[in-house]
């Protein structure tokens, strides 16, 4: 709500434009008296003081003009009435503002000896120099009352119609006003606030306990599958129990990630990765000969994204360390990872293997880890590129983050 809201005063005294110039004296007089003002009465006019004066318009206000909807003569003012700013009125027809009379421009008139009885308000109003509408700037409103010198400034809608005044006092009050809703309301939200960090808390508590237990339960299973396979002779089902077992371990890794993580809506790529590579190296217990080189930009990428990569780099590691150095002690494996445009990123893995067997249709293999990869590339909506010779294999999979 704007602040000049605040600094509106609705009451106002307000009369129509046919109301005789007579009735406003008696009226005023009567505020005056009533209000405590310290202009207790108008200049006195010739020689005569202005009680005399008044008692005259009195009896003539009483015998021309019946006070029906203002304050009677003598008649004490509500208690709300002595809240009315007291040095001017309005003129109002069918709620429009029409025009303004000030105390001073009535003393001026008193002085002027014009005749009070037949000259009706709406001849000696004049227009206000300056309205405003109520939803202006309460800052631009205090300079525009400085500069004029003004008292009251009238408050008017889009039809002209009007809404109360400001004044001075009304301006500091309407401020003390706002500053205090706005503490109010800073309380408020601050309260708000604590409580919902201590609700979030609470559930990011919650989801890395979660985390904890299912990377507690994946390895409970990777260890039940490495004890099987210490049972079984046929080497073809040894190696697959290990891919499983890696598999498993790959996202057992991610949910350790995850409940070590300050932040629960992303994961270090770098750290994970280092993670999986290391135990993808205990696992088949490699010669140290055998190196894996990672080139992974500082990145914080979201669970779904670090999960498909991750089994990405899980099934081609293994693939390079099964096949990519027969009958050798020695080789490297490399991992790139880096963004390269807003949004898309890239992933080259490769090694310095002895390559695929010439005419293997690579990607049309119907092998379980590379059909992984492919299903794993698509579910990214990216792309992988291959290329293989006797100096190694690469594979390059550009995709566009997710949100």
């Amino acid at each position: 709500m704007p602040v000049l809201y605040y600094a509106i005063q609705e009451s106002t005294l307000t009369f129509a434009p046919d109301t005789p110039l007579i009735k406003i004296v008696i009226f005023w007089e009567d505020i005056i008296k009533n209000t405590g003002s310290e202009d207790k009465s108008f200049p006195a006019l010739d020689s005569g003081s202005w009680e005399s004066y008044s008692t005259q318009v009195e009896a003539n206000a009483r015998r021309l003009i019946p006070l029906s909807n203002s304050l009677s003569i003598g008649e004490e003012p509500p208690k709300s009435q002595a809240l009315l700013p007291v040095d001017c009125v309005f003129i109002v027809e069918k709620s429009q503002l029409l025009g303004i009379l000030t105390l001073t421009d009535l003393k001026h008139l008193i002085a002027s000896k014009i005749n009070l009885a037949t000259v009706t308000i709406a001849e000696v109003m004049r227009e206000p120099i300056i309205t405003l509408p109520e939803n202006f700037d309460i800052n631009t409103t205090m300079q525009i009352v400085r500069q004029y010198g003004l008292y009251h400034l009238p408050i008017i809608d889009d039809m002209n119609i009007l809404l109360g005044i400001v004044t001075p006092d009304s301006i500091t009050a309407g401020l003390q006003k706002e500053l205090s809703n706005t503490s109010k309301q800073l309380e408020r939200e601050t309260a708000q606030r604590r409580s919902l960090e201590l609700a979030l808390k609470e559930k990011e508590t919650l989801l890395k306990e979660i985390h904890h237990r299912v990377k507690n339960n994946l390895q409970i299973i990777s260890s039940l599958l490495r004890l099987k396979a210490r049972h079984i002779s046929d080497e073809q089902a040894i190696d697959i129990f290990q891919d499983s077992q890696n598999r498993v371990q790959a996202m057992a890794t991610i949910h350790e990630s995850m409940s070590k993580s300050h932040n629960l809506a992303s994961i270090k790529f770098a750290d994970y990765v280092h993670n999986l590579t290391t135990n993808l190296l205990t696992s088949y217990g490699v010669t140290p000969n055998i190196k894996i080189h990672l080139n992974i930009e500082q990145l914080f990428l979201n669970i779904n994204t670090v999960v498909h990569c991750g089994l990405i780099i899980n099934e081609l590691i293994c693939n390079a360390i099964k096949h990519a150095f027969l009958y050798r002690d020695t080789g490297n494996i490399y991992v790139n990872f880096r963004r390269f445009e807003y949004n898309k990123y890239l992933l080259d893995i490769s090694d310095d293997g002895v390559g695929f067997p010439q005419g293997l249709e690579v990607l049309q293999n119907q092998s379980l880890g590379l059909q992984i990869v492919w299903s794993l590339v698509e579910q990214l909506e990216g792309t992988i590129a291959f290329n293989s010779n006797k100096l190694g294999t690469v594979f390059t999979i550009k995709f566009v983050m997710q949100n």
